[in-house]
């Protein structure tokens, strides 16, 4: 991926759970086609954010675009 561009939407309450409370943003995501993923992701806050995401399986199937063919992948032998 060449680059990633990151736009809160706004922000919301906190998510309330039994074990802790964290702030959350709901985000808008783009895939390499710069076509925009329909409707807004919720994301926790987190200081330790590396660029990384976890997301649905719906969701991917939305940027799986961006993924190399499988001939690409890297292959290791142990």
């Amino acid at each position: 991926m060449a680059g990633r561009l990151y736009e809160s939407s706004n922000c919301i309450e906190y998510e309330k759970s039994d074990s802790e409370s964290k702030p959350k943003i709901n985000v808008r995501l783009s895939n390499v086609k710069l076509e925009d993923y329909p409707g807004v992701i919720p994301l926790s806050i987190d200081t330790g954010f590396d660029g990384s995401i976890l997301v649905t399986d719906e969701v991917y199937r939305f940027f799986e675009i961006g993924e190399l063919p499988k001939k690409y992948w890297r292959t290791y032998k142990s």
